[in-house]
């Protein structure tokens, strides 16, 4: 039997469904509305994606990839906007990192290491996290040598928690969703790696979503795969410290 507690619940099968009487589990369609923030800056170029909104408390807090990482006219960045509704947003000028002689921008990351193709933030909801790192990300790909954690004490100057990768057995071509998971006690990231039907032939591959847990400066490794349907799911777990 399933143990409910007071936790909130994502209803999203009939799994903590025991009847129905006169409701049904029904899927709504997202409304288009106007535009919230235009991506023209020069900084920002051909490319604008991966957002994630941070409910920071007083603010919202919205970062974005922007710039083209494969051109040196136009590196990739990492750009953080503001709201107090979530709804308008604007640019911070955050005066950290100089684009074509001026820092009157809202870059919060630039660097020739790729860590700026998928930076994904979140407010860090652990009860050990420390006043300089109350902000964390996880973010890297395999060129740059795996994931690495990233922290920040208001959610624009960041840095590097360690010098090394946390987790390298992935290739972090997308968004790595992370987040302190208040029931495991530790942190979670989503993140997208290759699993291969067939290794021998490079075009027998499939992507999959996968997860893991970890401790943010400590290295994370694997544990046992579930599959569900044609998508992996890969928890892993680690022991150390939990201050992050």
């Amino acid at each position: 039997m399933l143990h409910i507690t007071g936790r909130p619940y994502l209803f999203v099968d009939e799994s903590l469904v025991a009847r129905h009487d006169g409701t049904e589990l029904r899927l709504h369609s997202p409304v288009r509305a106007d535009v919230a923030l235009r991506f023209d800056a020069p900084w920002e170029g051909p490319i604008g994606a991966y957002f994630t909104v941070v409910d920071a408390g007083d603010r919202y807090l919205m970062y974005y990839r922007a710039g083209a990482h494969w051109s040196p006219e136009l590196p990739g960045v990492t750009c953080v906007a503001e709201s107090d509704d979530g709804i308008e947003w604007w640019r911070p000028n955050l005066w950290k990192y100089e684009f074509a002689g001026s820092r009157a921008n809202n870059i919060i990351w630039m660097s020739s290491d790729d860590l700026s193709q998928n930076i994904g933030p979140f407010l860090d909801a652990s009860p050990h996290a420390q006043p300089d790192a109350r902000f964390k990300a996880l973010a890297g790909v395999p060129e740059a040598g795996g994931l690495y954690a990233l922290g920040s004490p208001d959610g624009y100057a960041w840095r590097l928690l360690s010098d090394e990768p946390v987790m390298t057995d992935g290739e972090f071509d997308s968004l790595n969703t992370s987040f302190w998971d208040t029931e495991l006690g530790c942190y979670v990231v989503y993140y997208r790696k290759w699993a291969w039907r067939d290794r021998a032939a490079s075009d027998a591959s499939t992507r999959c979503s996968t997860s893991g847990r970890g401790r943010a400066t400590r290295r994370w490794s694997s544990s046992t795969r579930t599959r569900s349907g044609r998508t992996i799911a890969t928890p892993g777990c680690i022991s150390g410290s939990p201050n992050g």
